[in-house]
């Protein structure tokens, strides 16, 4: 037998290729009539969907989203209902605070018109178990954890804004009881020798179904160049002693150095300065004792001249 040639079966193919094409196409609609006549159980996936709650209430944990039918019927009746997007709504209407069961019937499915198919049963677990709650509102602070690093000579000045500085929590009040605070995702502002102006995503929220009022909010911290500026004639005060007659301090006023931005020192009050030393610890006269200086908590005191004064009779 003599070996066939591709031209051969190219050949075969073309002749007569309409009535071969039609001869094929019969076929396999007879075996899709065959098939779909056939009586199958399947199981359908239906979505379910919740409504009706009263809107005082909110479902406190994930409700299970999805469920199957068991479906029994000829392939031709299952098949406009494989074919849809199938919800089954859940009415919630009747249901108040607290753990709601629901045990599911298949007969109650929607049918969507799938004519002679029988709903037979659910497929797993039948029984819906809820948690509704009470929907409240909370207003928790925005707190922040960046860490702003300055380039040399230059430093932060005043406190880190943050806008809004709080947000309103919208949820199931068993959720919202344990949030006290939300986060901003915490950023590292490093070589800074200027002002940061930026917004931060807020991490969300791990409790379901918690709404937030901001989803960000606006970072704000000012960066001045570094300065020192020196006050003169701060007068020392006395503690701790309600009649200071007897003793006399020698000197009675001291210059300070202070540093901090450069901008903020420019507005910095000598009487927002405070020299003072600790005279209850005195037994006996003459004494020198340390001073004490205090400044704002954006400044630092880098000197005091003279460091000590003399504590003696008048």
């Amino acid at each position: 037998m003599p070996p066939v040639s591709f031209v051969h079966i190219m050949n075969w193919l073309l002749h007569n290729f309409w009535i071969k094409l039609l001869a094929v196409l019969m076929a396999f609609l007879l075996w899709f009539h065959v098939a779909t006549e056939k009586v199958y159980d399947v199981d359908v996936r239906y979505r379910l969907r919740y409504t009706g709650l009263a809107d005082n209430l909110i479902l406190a944990a994930p409700p299970p989203d999805e469920v199957a039918v068991v479906c029994r019927g000829s392939g031709k009746n299952l098949l406009p209902l494989l074919f849809k997007e199938r919800d089954w709504p859940i009415d919630l209407s009747a249901y108040g605070e607290g753990l709601a069961e629901i045990t599911l019937d298949a007969r109650d499915a929607p049918r969507y018109d799938a004519g002679e198919v029988v709903f037979s049963g659910i497929a797993h677990e039948a029984l819906l178990q809820l948690h509704i709650a009470e929907r409240q509102q909370k207003t928790v602070p925005v707190v922040t954890a960046n860490v702003y690093q300055t380039r040399e000579g230059y430093v932060r000045a005043g406190p880190e804004i943050i806008s809004p500085d709080s947000v309103v929590l919208s949820g199931p009040s068993i959720v919202l009881e344990n949030i006290n605070r939300v986060l901003p995702r915490p950023h590292t502002f490093s070589g800074l020798d200027g002002p940061v102006d930026t917004r931060i995503d807020i991490i969300p929220l791990a409790g379901y179904n918690v709404t937030s009022s901001a989803e960000d909010c606006r970072v704000v911290a000012d960066v001045q160049p570094y300065a020192t500026r020196t006050f003169e004639f701060i007068p020392v005060n006395l503690i701790g002693r309600s009649d200071d007659s007897t003793i006399q301090v020698n000197p009675e006023t001291v210059s300070v150095t202070v540093g901090g931005a450069k901008r903020l020192l420019g507005k910095l009050k000598p009487e927002n300065i405070r020299v003072h030393l600790d005279n209850t610890a005195i037994d006996s006269l003459p004494v020198r004792l340390p001073l004490i200086v205090n400044v704002p908590d954006e400044f630092r005191a880098v000197r005091v001249q003279p460091a000590s004064v003399l504590i003696e009779s008048p």
